[in-house]
């Protein structure tokens, strides 16, 4: 499972949020009298369905019950009970998945594109990020003060800000909270469960190619939009995504052509650039990652005592130990393959802070545990409203409701939601694995 999430309500959805956004989609965007409506829906223009550009912030029109990343990702799986008994993490810590082995796995920056949605989220939300513009974020996630403080301190500014800058530091900061919140200790969680609750093994690992961008992550973003400030494209590492060009192997012995801005830019500007050729570090990464995974498929296990793998000299790939493994005889508290230009076993630890995070620690990972984000009345945040309590659906409209004629891009920003296709289909693999 790549870089997947296992239990959060914004990806999982419970019945009651999910279907009271719907209802939303129905009368507001599609202009039928509800959900139920099944004559009328059959018969809506799909583009109808395309989320109005702007809709998130205006209070006459905004959801008045959605997930909080709305309008970017505002759906996935329901938990009916049925199809889909409960979240996966649930389904295993009641022992009722799949008892078969899984690489559970992440990369080292999944949280610094989900970090350039938070203005199309937050209401009020200025850019370039600051301190109190974080703190507004963590209080709009979280809806909960005092649980915003308390994570925050496990986030000190100081050290977010000692690579990149002060300017930069809030970045850094959100880009950690998205990345351990969504990704990294639901993962953790879902090993955890997984030894607990199976006899079969489960191996980690951290996607983390060191100087990903090369010359180029010099390159200030704010040069394409002030909302950036001096973030760097450094700075957004190994991103939610990066890895899927190593494990296809979609290199190109062709440069980049930079003079003709694309969404698949971003990668390009890695995989092309400069050209890339078989035997360089990164054909060596990937020949690890090809040989790691179709091993897995063919043997049950990412490793083996008589695998070879083309590209690599034999002995290239050291043993990949079982998550509840120990290291050195020390007290195990889940180990993980470190994927990059070397190939090691690493601890999680307790005492991981910033700049040496390549996981949280164990620490942030248990306050995270206690808090989760939910869905909630959009509506409740925006001028115009008087009350934050839940609101009912809106009556259906007497004529449908405009809408655009063609799908609106979900974010302005020059890192599009696009790139994340890939990851959440792998996501996908993997959740299935487990439930069928």
């Amino acid at each position: 499972m790549q870089s997947g999430t296992t239990s959060t309500p914004l990806f999982f959805q419970k019945k009651t949020d999910s279907f009271r956004y719907y209802d939303w989609v129905a009368t507001e965007l599609a202009g039928c009298q509800d959900a139920d409506d099944l004559d009328c829906l059959r018969r809506v223009d799909p583009k109808k369905l395309a989320i109005p550009d702007g809709v998130r912030f205006d209070s006459a029109r905004a959801p008045n019950w959605a997930s909080t990343l709305f309008p970017n990702l505002p759906v996935g799986p329901t938990v009916d009970g049925v199809t889909l008994p409960d979240v996966p993490l649930r389904v295993v810590e009641k022992g009722n998945h799949n008892d078969v082995p899984l690489i559970v796995g992440f990369n080292r920056g999944e949280g610094s594109l989900f970090g350039f949605l938070l203005p199309k989220v937050v209401p009020g939300l200025q850019m370039p990020l600051t301190e109190q513009g974080l703190r507004r974020t963590l209080n709009y996630f979280l809806q909960n003060e005092t649980a915003a403080k308390e994570i925050e301190k496990f986030y000190p500014l100081g050290q977010y800000s000692s690579v990149y800058g002060l300017d930069n530091g809030p970045f850094e900061q959100a880009f950690a909270f998205m990345r351990d919140s969504l990704f990294h200790c639901p993962g953790r969680q879902l090993a955890e469960a997984l030894v607990n609750k199976g006899k079969s093994s489960t191996w980690m690992y951290s996607f983390d190619k060191a100087d990903l961008f090369g010359p180029l992550g010099s390159f200030r973003l704010g040069i394409l939009s002030p909302a950036y400030g001096n973030l760097t494209v450094a700075q957004l590492g190994n991103f939610h995504s990066a890895e899927l060009p190593f494990v296809f192997k979609e290199f190109s012995e062709n440069p980049a052509n930079f003079s003709r801005p694309s969404l698949s830019l971003i990668t390009k500007s890695y995989t092309a650039h400069p050209p890339r050729q078989p035997g360089d570090a990164f054909h060596r990464i990937s020949d690890a990652l090809s040989c790691m995974w179709t091993h897995m498929a063919s043997h049950g296990s990412p490793t083996g005592p008589q695998q070879h793998c083309p590209g690599l000299s034999d002995g290239g790939i050291p043993s990949w130990l079982p998550y509840n493994s120990s290291l050195d005889g020390s007290q195990a508290q889940g180990v993980y393959m470190h994927i990059g230009d070397e190939l090691s076993m690493w601890p999680w630890r307790s005492n991981n802070v910033y700049p040496d995070n390549e996981m949280p620690s164990i620490e942030q990972c248990q306050l995270w545990n206690e808090h989760s984000f939910e869905f909630r009345n959009l509506r409740a945040d925006l001028p115009g409203v008087t009350t934050g309590s839940p609101a009912t659906p809106s009556p259906a409209p007497t004529t449908p409701t405009p809408a655009p004629t063609t799908p609106t891009p979900a974010s302005t920003s020059p890192i599009s939601s696009a790139h994340h296709r890939e990851g959440f289909l792998l996501m996908s693999f993997g959740i299935l694995a487990l439930l069928l």
